[in-house]
């Protein structure tokens, strides 16, 4: 591996060193290139506090005609690329101050890079009694290859998750229980600002504290350097970061109705080259629910003397709870102007637990009688993990030529145990006889998890670049599940050896990636191709047989965008994916779940592969918009999850299905409809085919379906807003039956408090309690309904404080004075 590895950077070495060759013997097309960059900071010339929204605009100084132009950040700075050689002037404006003109800029092949320092802005006398107006960024906004969730403009995530700050986005749906679905798949891959997550998929979004968070990415359809896993894409979460000298941070306190606590705190000390972060994530929520299950199990011909046809009613009641921590931290240093380097490591755990009491009332057909029996559950779900990761950045010469190196490891200990109780009452309840059935299972999961990368980009021209990578990634994965059953006459706890098992799974997968950005015509492009060598073995301890797969598998990806009567845009991209089945999917051997119940795992499952298209338009009118999507996904050797009547017994396992095909649009838009009314909607309509067959049963079918979501929010004065958010997901079939619709209506008020340095958020989730979870499945020998519904509604409130850089003094939109200039240039 590690001449695999020198091999790679000797060979990326030689391609830097030919291209730079190659324009250094071209000086000419050098200096008609756009080469320049100006940056600089602006600040109030009475306080030194950063003027945020500030227009830098550059004009040619022979006729004064625009050349190119930008906005400050938060933080008051600007940078101005691809400027061509040439003799300038520069104008900072903004509404309240006076207009700051910089005489001369020149542009040249040997002083390309302008560092104009700290620009200080003096207030306009005339306009100090002007009101200030907060500015706001878009929701969502679109780039060539993903959607970005600005978090911070959603009072609903508020105090909450990641997983709750996805629930007003789009393309996306997060059910009562906070899991998380992209575009209607479960399966996707979870990064943590670009590297992958300790933990997977929904469990990962719902440690990570919303007010931590920058801003989420959506990556339905992601290029050849991206991880090809995950059906439905990457949801990148990137956390604030800041880059001023001395302390920063922000602190969190929420509380919620019915025992909810959530806190966290996140601080960052910059001292030079230098930076030190360290934060702590702590929360403890229980959520309290009921529901109903309903079963018909037919008569069955030849099956075992412990089958019972039967009919079974089931009601449900208890609460579950999720808490955990997470601590983080990392060292930053700056080695010299061209070379960077960060450590940085996480410790924590998850927990998930759930108490419930079941009562049931079986009828036995045979025997015409009825059994009432009452069911005590508490199982509970904990994972200890940590993950340490070094990067290391080389920036060359050139503005954007850099390689990237990084190494990571994470353990995960996930422990699990589930003790249910079964007891025979009357019709009344009463439990008349305590040794119906008495079990108890432990599980302990170890998963380690290294990974190798490095990756290489190169400028090769003014909107040209190319990239290429390697990764090798190592998953070794150690499971033990243990089963016993209470011995009531001895009053002792008996190790069952049919359903115990010992587990071994190794999975090593060796990627290497290729891709170019460029632009013809004014059409950008971005073009890469993906080669992966996977490599998997699994053992079990009660077998000789070792379950492997060795192949090699292509991944090409396409993204195109082209900007259209000026300012909308009209972009499609295609990709590849797959999703590999994880190791307890391929355990052969039973589990248990009740006298009626077992799980097995499917040895012979494959990899499920993704072919995805999307097509979209975004149409600009000021700061609205309005989006159209289509998208087409087709699914191959698809991994469901089953069930059927084998020797009386219910069995729950996996198969690949033949294939499925999804075909929809999604219409979205963000509406300012006046100074202090903003809207946001989206309708998603899909049309879903299945085609397969689940035990020689046909299950092909077909269906639509849609769902849509309607947010506004107020702007009552420029430190108060109110928002109000409804959801409707409509009914989709799945392969024995039906997952039924639901609509949730929320809403939050927030306080901005002591010049917006802290915060307070009320809010109140499922105002109408009408969240549910509802399904159907059936077979040739069962029929099942079952029904949820979590408490309802849910009020928390939320305290936050920022220190220093994480103050948002946004003057805002205030100050467009000389923006019409710069749309006109671009």
């Amino acid at each position: 591996m590690y001449k695999v590895i020198l091999g790679i950077v000797v060979l990326l070495i030689l391609v830097s060193n030919e291209a730079f060759s190659q324009r250094s013997g071209n000086m000419e097309r050098f200096k008609n290139m756009k080469i320049g960059t100006v940056k600089g900071s602006v600040t109030d010339a009475q306080t030194d506090k950063p003027v945020s929204y500030a227009n830098v605009i550059i004009y040619k100084k022979s006729d004064s005609s625009l050349v190119s132009g930008g906005i400050t950040d938060d933080d008051g700075k600007f940078n101005i690329t691809e400027l061509p050689p040439g003799k300038f002037y520069l104008v900072v404006k903004f509404i309240g101050y006076k207009k700051y003109i910089l005489d001369e800029l020149t542009i040249t092949p040997r002083k390309r890079n302008q560092d104009l320092g700290v620009i200080k802005l003096n207030h306009d006398e005339v306009m100090t009694e002007a009101v200030e107006v907060t500015a706001t960024k878009d929701y969502i906004e679109y780039k060539i290859d993903r959607k970005i969730v600005n978090v911070s403009e959603d009072l609903m995530a508020q105090g909450g998750s990641a997983a709750e700050a996805l629930e007003n986005a789009p393309s996306v749906n997060v059910d009562i229980e906070g899991n998380v679905t992209l575009r209607g798949s479960s399966n996707f891959t979870v990064f943590i600002n670009g590297k992958p997550s300790v933990l997977e998929g929904s469990d990962a979004l719902q440690q990570i504290p919303a007010a931590t968070i920058e801003r989420i990415e959506l990556i339905t359809n992601p290029s050849a350097k991206y991880d090809p896993d995950g059906m439905s894409g990457i949801i990148n979460v990137v956390l604030k970061e800041n880059v001023k000298q001395g302390l920063n941070g922000v602190v969190n306190i929420s509380v919620g109705t019915r025992d909810k606590y959530k806190a966290d705190f996140l601080l960052k000390y910059n001292y030079g080259d230098f930076s030190v972060f360290g934060g702590l994530d702590w929360s403890d929520r229980k959520f309290h629910g009921q529901g109903e299950i309903l079963g018909n199990y037919y008569e069955i011909e030849d099956a075992s003397e412990l089958y019972k046809p039967r009919d079974v009613e089931s009601t449900t009641n208890g609460r579950f709870s999720r808490s955990g921590y997470n601590i983080k931290g990392g060292i930053g240093w700056q080695l010299s102007d061209y070379d960077n380097i960060t450590l940085e490591g996480r410790w924590g755990s998850m927990g998930y637990s759930r108490e419930h009491t079941d009562k049931n009332i079986t009828d036995y057909f045979d025997a015409d009688t009825t059994e009432y029996t009452l069911n005590i559950t508490d199982d509970g779900r904990e994972r200890d993990f940590y993950s340490l990761n070094l990067d290391y950045l080389h920036s060359f010469d050139d503005e954007g030529h850099m390689l990237q190196g990084l190494i990571y490891y994470s353990r995960r200990d996930a422990l699990a145990d589930d003790l249910q109780n079964q007891f025979y009452t009357t019709d009344d309840w009463s439990v008349y006889l305590l040794d119906k059935e008495s079990i108890r299972s432990d599980e302990n999961d170890i998963d380690n998890d290294w990974r190798i990368k490095l990756d290489y980009t190169l400028p090769l021209g003014e909107e040209e670049r190319f990239e290429a990578g390697y990764q090798t990634r190592i998953d070794q994965e150690d499971s033990d599940f243990l089963f016993y059953r209470f011995d009531f006459d001895n009053e002792d706890w008996v190790l069952d050896d049919n359903f115990s098992n010992q587990m071994n799974y190794r999975r090593d997968i060796h990627s290497l990636y290729a891709q170019y950005t460029g632009s013809i015509i004014g059409l950008d492009f971005m073009a890469g191709l993906r080669g992966e060598y996977t490599y998997r073995k699994s053992e079990v301890a009660k077998s000789d047989t070792v379950y492997s797969i060795d192949r090699l598998d292509l991944f090409p990806t396409l993204h195109l965008s082209r900007k259209v009567f000026d300012k909308d845009q009209i972009y499609t991209s295609y990709s590849r994916r797959i999703n590999r089945p994880r190791g307890r999917d391929l355990d052969p051997y039973p589990s248990y779940r009740n006298e009626y119940t077992i799980r097995l795992g499917n040895p012979g499952l494959e990899p499920e592969y993704v072919n995805s298209f999307e097509l979209g338009y975004q149409k600009m009118f000021g700061k609205s918009y309005i989006t159209l999507e289509g998208y087409y996904r087709m699914t191959d050797n698809l991994i469901t999850r089953v069930r059927t009547i084998d020797s009386g017994l219910t069995v729950h396992t996996t198969q690949n299905l033949n294939s499925d095909k999804s075909l929809g649009t999604e219409l979205s838009a963000n509406l300012f409809l006046t100074d202090y009314l903003m809207v946001m909607g989206a309708f998603n309509y899909f049309h879903y085919e299945l085609d397969g067959k689940v035990y020689e049963e046909n299950v092909s079918t077909s269906t639509d379906s849609w769902n849509a979501r309607l947010n506004a929010n107020l702007f009552l004065s420029k430190n108060t807003r109110f928002q109000v958010s409804s959801f409707y997901r409509g009914d989709i079939i799945t392969a024995q039956g039906t997952r039924n619709g639901f609509f949730t209506l929320s809403m939050a008020l927030r306080q901005d408090l002591f010049d917006r340095q802290a915060t307070v958020t009320l809010q109140a989730r499922d105002i109408l309690g009408s969240m549910k979870r509802e399904m159907t499945s059936s077979g040739e020998y069962f029929y099942n309904y079952d029904k949820f519904t979590r408490e309802s509604p849910m009020i928390q409130l939320t305290f936050s404080y920022k220190i220093n850089n994480y103050r948002q003094e946004k003057r805002g939109s205030g100050g467009s004075e000389g923006m019409d200039d710069i749309n006109e240039g671009f």
